[in-house]
């Protein structure tokens, strides 16, 4: 009986560090995220936008299915600096995945 009781325990306890270390984790990486609405809360204005679309036929077994590829690309500025976004979405796979660059400033015009 003191062994179940004592193994019990090890296994709620290695369980719980478990558990707050993936929450922890999973707190981290959400933060580290940018996103084109994560840069508009931060003031930055969406400049311009352009989406473009591929059709491919669908991966098996949904080969005789349309599979469409949309690339939504977002130029983004604040002060004299500029992001460039990619939203890549893929509705076969029903997945969107969003990256951003880092940002570099604005070259002035030098036609003086």
């Amino acid at each position: 009986m003191k062994t179940t009781g004592y193994l019990f325990r090890v296994l709620g306890s290695t369980l719980l560090i478990l558990l707050v270390q993936g929450i922890s984790l999973a707190g981290v990486e959400d933060e580290e995220k940018v996103t084109v609405y994560s840069l508009q809360q931060e003031g930055w204005e969406i400049i311009e936008s352009d989406t473009r679309e591929e059709s491919l036929p669908g991966l098996p077994p949904y080969q005789f299915l349309r599979r469409v590829i949309s690339l939504t690309t977002y130029w983004l500025q604040r002060d004299k600096e500029e992001i460039v976004c990619q939203i890549r979405y893929d509705s076969q796979l029903d997945r969107q995945q969003e990256e951003c660059d880092d940002s570099y400033p604005i070259p002035e015009n030098s036609d003086a």
